[in-house]
């Protein structure tokens, strides 16, 4: 893998992560705009954008190792 490999693995995973956050922000409102009042939903919308989040910053992790042990 070369350093632009590497470069454009962690922009893809940096889009994904801002995709999520875009997604959570969406997802604790309502259609007309406001915000929810769902404490249930929120967290668990909350759980589930952190657990993407960790995801793709396992991502980063591993493909740097990757890299270095090369």
């Amino acid at each position: 893998m070369t350093t632009q490999e590497l470069s454009k693995l962690y922009c893809d995973a940096t889009i994904r992560m801002h995709d999520i956050v875009d997604d959570l922000y969406e997802s604790i409102h309502t259609p007309q705009g406001s915000p929810s009042l769902d404490q249930d939903q929120i967290n668990i919308k909350l759980n589930n954008s952190i657990r993407a989040f960790r995801s793709e910053c396992d991502f980063v992790r591993s493909v740097l190792t990757e890299y270095l042990e090369q």
